[in-house]
């Protein structure tokens, strides 16, 4: 099975675990997050992308190709970033609605949901696909397929940013989504670059600052109910998990 492969089927896993089919009905609490993906209140419109997951995992099977699953992230990574980012207010009210919920830790995504989106959302558009995508599916055939799908792990809702995250990380490439990447890992305060310099190279890591070519933020960041707050020690756990922890040490 391709790196891509792997990578999709926990992607795919960490997707699936945040729809009602993960989350107990007789939990009330976890009901009440489930009625949040689906509300009509714009104030929980950025929550809806995370409802049609179901539909994504669906379509991952062991006769997927590579190519064939790149194309259902890219399709949810697009509605993910064109939608508001979820506001502070919105982001606050997940923890108190979910904090009697075992499956879902409306904390941990309250803390990472701001980070992981400005990640996934950086999109090539020298090939119209997003820079974790381009990742997870780098040094793959697209014309592979799956394979045996049977190993799936199950995950907790929680968890379903941190492995996409996963997913992507390892790649080891030196291209514009790179830049990008280390750039928004300085925007939260990492600068250290030592270690891409063993892995790219000391002109590449010399043009790390450089503006970055053909590489679009596509996040839509404007929300109604304010900016969403950014905790040091989530950026650590996402750095950590995208695979920038290894190469900025």
């Amino acid at each position: 099975m391709t790196k891509f492969a792997s990578s999709i089927l926990i992607a795919a896993a960490a997707l699936t675990a945040v729809t009602a089919a993960y989350i107990p009905r007789d939990d009330q609490e976890c009901a009440s997050f489930e009625g949040l993906l689906s509300s009509s209140n714009p104030q929980f419109s950025c929550l809806a992308p995370f409802g049609k997951l179901a539909s994504v995992s669906a379509s991952v099977t062991a006769n997927t190709t590579v190519t064939q699953a790149a194309s259902a992230l890219d399709n949810w990574f697009t509605e993910f970033c064109a939608v508001p980012a979820c506001s502070t207010d919105t982001l606050n009210q997940v923890v108190n609605i979910t904090s009697g919920c075992s499956d879902f830790n409306g904390t941990n995504f309250a803390e990472t949901y701001p980070e992981y989106r400005e990640l996934f959302c950086l999109k090539d558009t020298t090939n119209n696909t997003f820079c974790t995508t381009e990742a997870l599916s780098s040094g793959s055939n697209s014309t592979d397929t799956l394979g045996d799908t049977s190993s799936t792990p199950d995950t907790n809702p929680e968890d379903i940013l941190f492995f996409l995250a996963l997913g992507a990380s390892g790649s080891d490439t030196c291209n514009e989504c790179t830049k990008a990447q280390y750039q928004v890992a300085v925007k939260f305060g990492q600068t250290d670059a030592s270690g891409l310099l063993d892995q790219c190279g000391a002109n590449f890591v010399a043009s790390l600052n450089s503006t970055t070519v053909g590489i679009q933020q596509t996040a839509v960041t404007e929300s109604k109910n304010g900016a969403s707050s950014i905790t040091p020690t989530s950026l650590l756990i996402l750095l950590a998990v995208s695979g920038f922890w290894a190469v900025l040490l």
